[in-house]
């Protein structure tokens, strides 16, 4: 079981998806995967991941797992910016 850090998460409109910036703990993390956003904190549970992404920001680089925001259709009143700080299970 692979997991991820998670240091930032927003839903990116334009795209239509959510975007998960961190670091991987442990491999593997690919697209195809399920990522878990606990139930303990609002989340639908698995999601699979549709796409990762490397991000460049001013001093460093991250890489982004990306879902579509229907994933979230279970959980309406959840708030990705609740896993930040988590780190999330892979499987």
């Amino acid at each position: 079981m692979g997991a991820f850090r998670v240091k930032a998460a927003y839903y990116m409109s334009t795209r239509d998806i959510v975007v998960m910036t961190g670091v991987i703990e442990s491999e593997p993390v690919d697209p195809g995967r399920f990522i878990d956003l606990p139930k303990e904190i609002g989340g639908p549970g698995w999601v699979q991941i549709s796409n990762m992404e490397r991000v460049q920001f001013t001093t460093h680089m991250e890489i982004a797992v990306c879902f579509p925001i229907r994933a979230l259709d279970k959980a309406p009143l959840f708030d990705v910016s609740q896993v930040e700080g988590h780190i999330l299970d892979v499987k």
